[in-house]
C-alpha cells in the first residue's frame, strides 16, 4: 500500500505519462514512442493510439504481473520483435488490432504460454499467420481474431492439433476463394464454440466450380456451436453444393443471413428461392437454431422445410428458425408456409414476433402479417391460369414456327418472290414500265469500264439495259467500243460521252483501277457532278477489291467515303432485284446530296462483290 501511494503521488507530480487507477495502467493517447516505465503491480496496460514503433525483449521488463495488453492503433508501423513480450507469462489477453503493416518476428509471442485471447483484427497479416510457427507458442490458446487482414487461404499448421484449448476463431472479411477438407487438416478433432467465417468471399465456390468433388468436407472430424456464414453471397444452387460438403458435420446454430443472392427478392428472377432439396443434406447436422434473416427469399413455400414429417426426416432437432427481414410475395404458393406457422409456433421457436413476418407484396396486403393475409381466395385460378399458359404456349409455338417458316421459304425463293412482286406492282400501281423522259440528253447512261472486261459488260449489263441488245430495254446505252468516234482523241470522246449522257455508269474491276483511261473518265465524271451538284455519278463494284485499294485512288476514296455505291451480287437469286436498282438509280433525279459514310452501301446488296468476269 505504501508503494501503491508513493507511486500515486509521483504521477501526481507528473513523473509519469499514464493515468494509474488500482492496478490498472492507461496509457492511451500520450503520444508515445516506447513503454513507459510503470510499477511492477499492473496488471492492465493501455498503451492503445500511441506512436510505438518496437516492441523488443526489454519493452516490458519489470511488468511481469500484466495479465491483459493492449497496443492497438499504433500511428507508426509496429514491429514485434522475437521475445517481444519477455517474462509475461502470465499474460491473458493481448490486444494488437488495427495496427496496420503489423510485422512480426518468428519468435514475437515466445514465452506467452498461458494466453487465452490474441487478438490481431486489421493488421495486414497473410496466410502466414496460421500456416507459419507464430502462434505456435501459444499452446494455451483459446481465442484468436483475424478479422479484416489479407489472408487468402485458411491452412492452419500441425501444431494446432496440440492447441487443445483452442475453441474461437473469427476470419471474417477476408478474400478467401475457397475452403477445403485439405485447408483446415490441422483443425480436425476440434470442438469451435464460436467459428466465425462471415463475407469471406468464397469465390471460387459457385455451381459452375468444377472441384467440388474433390474438396471434400472442410469441417471433417469438426463439431460446431456456432457457424457463422452471413454476407457470403450463398445462393441456392451453391449452398445445396456446399451443404452437402459439409453433410455430417454437427452444427448447433447455422447463420445464413444477408446472404443477398439467397432467393429471387424483386425481379431478380435469374435467382431462385430455396426449395423443398435446399437444405436436404443439413440432414445429420442437428441444427436447432438457423438463421435465415436478411436474406432475399421471396416466395418461402411450405416444403422449404417439409410438411412437419419431412422437416423432422432433414431437420429433426431443429428448435428455432429466424425467418425476419425477409419480403414476401403473399401468394397461393405461401398457402402451405402459412398453415405451418401457424401449426408450429409452438413446437417450432420462431425467433422474433411471427406477426412481424409481413407481406411486401401484392400492394394491396403490404403491411399484413403473413399469418393473416388471404392468399387464395379461388384455387381454380391457378388451373386456369395453367390452362392459359399451355394454351398461350401452343400459339406461341405455332407462331414461331409459322415465321421460321416464312422466312426460309423467303430466304431460298426470294428471287423468284421478287419477281412476284415486281408484276403486282407493274400491273396494279406503276402501270408499264417506266422510261427515260426525253430530254437534251444524247444518252441516258455512259457505261465506263476496261476494255479487257468487255464480254462481260455486254453480257451481264447491255443486254439487260441497253435498247439496241433488246427490244424490251428503254436505255439509250453509250460505251467506247460502239460509240466512240474513230480518229478523235481519245479524251474528246470521253468528254463527249460524260456531258452527252444524263448518267455516267463505272464499272469499277481489278481492270479498271488498272486502266489509266478509265480513271480520267471517272474524274470528267466527278467533275461534271460538282460543277453541275447533281448526282450523275453511280459506281459499281465487280471484283473483290479491298478497301485499302480503292483508297489509294484520290477520286475513288472521295466518292466511296461519301456516296453510296453498288456492288455486283454473289446469289444469282439476287440478280432481278439488283437489275430493278440500277435501272431505278439511272431513272432517278440528279439533284446532289451528300450521304453521311456510316450510310455508304445502305440501300444496295450488302454482299460480298465477286468477280464475274
Amino acid at each position: 500500500m505504501l508503494l501503491q501511494l508513493c507511486t500515486c503521488l509521483q504521477v501526481a507530480h507528473g513523473f509519469s505519462p499514464c493515468f494509474i487507477d488500482d492496478t490498472k495502467a492507461f496509457c492511451g493517447l500520450k503520444r508515445l514512442n516506447q513503454v513507459p516505465r510503470l510499477p511492477n503491480y499492473i496488471t492492465f496496460l493501455d498503451l492503445n493510439l500511441n506512436y510505438i514503433s518496437e516492441i523488443n525483449e526489454k519493452s516490458f521488463s519489470g511488468l511481469e504481473a500484466l495479465q491483459i495488453l493492449e497496443i492497438e492503433q499504433q500511428e507508426t508501423q509496429l514491429v514485434l520483435k522475437n521475445n517481444a513480450f519477455k517474462g509475461l507469462s502470465n499474460l491473458r489477453e493481448l490486444n494488437l488490432g488495427f495496427n496496420r503493416l503489423l510485422q512480426l518476428e518468428p519468435g514475437a509471442f515466445n514465452g506467452l504460454f498461458n494466453l487465452q485471447t490474441l487478438n490481431l483484427i486489421q493488421c495486414s497479416l497473410n496466410d502466414s499467420i496460421l500456416s507459419g510457427d507464430y502462434i505456435k507458442p501459444l499452446v494455451s490458446l483459446e481465442r484468436l481474431t483475424l478479422d479484416t487482414n489479407s489472408i487468402k487461404r485458411i491452412q492452419p499448421a500441425d501444431f494446432f492439433f496440440n492447441m487443445t484449448e483452442f475453441h474461437e476463431l473469427d476470419l471474417s472479411h477476408n478474400w478467401i476463394k475457397s475452403i477445403c477438407e485439405e485447408d483446415l487438416f490441422g483443425f480436425q478433432g476440434k470442438h469451435f464454440t464460436f467459428l466465425k467465417l462471415s463475407d469471406i468471399k468464397l469465390t471460387d465456390m459457385s455451381h459452375f466450380w468444377p472441384k467440388w468433388n474433390q474438396c471434400g468436407n472442410p469441417f471433417k472430424n469438426m463439431s460446431i456451436t456456432v457457424l457463422d456464414l452471413s454476407l457470403n453471397s450463398f445462393y441456392v444452387d451453391m449452398a445445396v453444393l456446399f451443404f452437402k460438403a459439409i453433410r455430417g458435420t454437427k452444427i448447433h446454430k447455422l447463420i445464413l443471413s444477408q446472404s443477398s443472392s439467397m432467393g429471387r427478392s424483386v425481379g431478380y428472377n435469374n435467382m431462385k428461392d430455396p426449395d423443398k432439396d435446399t437444405f436436404k443434406d443439413l440432414a445429420d447436422s442437428g441444427i436447432r437454431i438457423f438463421d435465415l434473416s436478411q436474406c432475399h427469399i421471396f416466395a418461402l413455400t411450405y416444403s422449404v422445410f417439409g410438411h412437419l414429417s419431412e422437416l423432422e426426416e432433414a431437420l429433426s432437432t431443429l428448435s428455432t428458425i429466424k425467418l425476419d427481414g425477409n419480403r414476401f410475395l403473399c401468394d397461393c404458393s405461401l398457402r402451405n408456409l402459412q398453415t405451418w406457422l401457424n401449426q408450429s409456433q409452438k413446437k417450432t421457436n420462431i425467433e422474433g414476433n411471427v406477426e412481424d413476418l409481413t407481406c411486401e407484396f401484392p400492394e394491396e396486403q403490404h403491411g399484413v402479417p403473413l399469418i393473416y393475409s388471404v392468399l387464395c381466395e379461388d384455387m381454380d385460378d391457378k388451373e386456369t391460369v395453367e390452362n392459359l399458359r399451355f394454351v398461350l404456349f401452343n400459339c406461341c409455338t405455332v407462331f414461331i414456327l409459322l415465321i421460321l417458316t416464312c422466312a426460309v421459304i423467303f430466304v431460298r425463293l426470294r428471287g423468284y418472290c421478287f419477281k412476284l412482286y415486281r408484276k403486282v406492282i407493274i400491273t396494279f400501281v406503276e402501270g408499264s414500265s417506266k422510261t427515260p423522259a426525253n430530254d437534251s440528253f444524247l444518252y441516258d447512261v455512259y457505261l465506263c469500264f476496261s476494255s479487257k472486261d468487255t464480254g462481260w459488260v455486254e453480257k451481264a449489263l447491255l443486254k439487260k439495259l441497253d435498247t439496241q441488245f433488246s427490244e424490251k430495254n428503254n436505255f439509250r446505252c453509250c460505251f467506247e467500243a460502239r460509240d466512240f468516234l474513230p480518229g478523235e482523241d481519245h479524251l474528246s470522246n470521253m468528254r463527249n460521252a460524260v456531258w452527252n449522257s444524263k448518267k455516267v455508269l463505272c464499272i469499277v474491276s481489278h481492270e479498271f483501277l488498272k486502266d489509266g483511261w478509265c480513271l480520267e473518265a471517272f474524274t470528267l465524271a466527278q467533275s461534271k457532278m460538282l460543277e453541275e451538284v447533281k448526282d450523275v455519278l453511280l459506281v459499281l463494284l465487280v471484283d473483290k477489291i479491298p478497301q485499302y485499294r480503292l483508297m489509294k485512288y484520290e477520286p475513288l476514296r472521295t466518292y466511296i467515303q461519301t456516296r453510296k455505291y453498288m456492288r455486283w451480287p454473289e446469289d444469282s437469286q439476287d440478280l432481278e432485284w439488283f437489275y430493278n436498282q440500277i435501272k431505278q438509280s439511272i431513272l432517278k433525279g440528279t439533284k446532289g446530296k451528300h450521304v453521311k459514310n456510316t450510310e455508304t452501301n445502305h440501300n444496295v446488296p450488302h454482299i460480298e462483290a465477286v468477280t464475274a468476269l
